[in-house]
């Protein structure tokens, strides 16, 4: 079982993607399991024979947000048995500490854990990091890539500083530019970096 870790603050398009992404893998065979950690502005599909969607909502991210992903990825092993599972990580959860949580307490054959996708809204990242909060910064620090969503709605130039201040934060990060609300840009080099 993989387990791939999608972060961002709100409205940065988790869902979006991790709907995408569960369209893709399924598409191959696959078994996806989602899991949701915050309601966001788009919602799951109902779970099928093919896509497993459990939600570990909690009121205090920080009390309960860790034991409430393990033990979905639990219930979700036990239950579903999937090939993938896309966490959505709640925009001030620490992925780092989640992922030792799971290591610790999540006993399935061949678990793989990738660290975090992040997720930047090109609208509304701003690209300084004096103004940028600690918990995104961490975020991006120990993500495996990130990437910039809603291209389609700035100017060209407005990505490069965005791409800059990654950059300035975890050296050699890969990123992936697009815009899924119109299917355009890296989203297919994203695909198979997950693959």
């Amino acid at each position: 079982m993989k387990i791939i870790m999608i972060g961002g603050i709100r409205g940065s398009g988790k869902t979006s993607l991790i709907r995408r992404l569960a369209e893709h893998f399924t598409g191959r065979g696959l078994k996806v399991g989602i899991i949701v950690t915050e309601l966001g502005e788009v919602e799951y599909n109902e779970s099928s024979d093919k896509v497993f969607v459990k939600h570990a909502v909690s009121d205090c991210v920080s009390c309960t947000f860790r034991y409430d992903v393990v033990h979905a990825l639990i219930d979700m092993s036990n239950a579903f048995v999937p090939d993938i599972v896309f966490v959505e990580i709640a925009g001030i959860a620490f992925p780092g500490r989640l992922e030792e949580d799971i290591k610790e307490h999540v006993d399935v054959a061949g678990l793989e854990i990738m660290p975090v996708i992040y997720m930047v809204d090109a609208v509304e990242f701003m690209p300084d990091t004096e103004k940028i909060p600690k918990f995104i910064i961490d975020q991006i620090t120990s993500a495996a890539a990130a990437c910039i969503n809603r291209i389609d709605l700035v100017e060209g130039e407005k990505i490069e500083p965005i791409k800059y201040v990654l950059e300035e934060i975890k050296p050699s990060i890969p990123i992936f530019c697009f815009s899924l609300k119109l299917n355009k840009g890296d989203l297919d080099d994203l695909i198979q970096f997950l693959s």
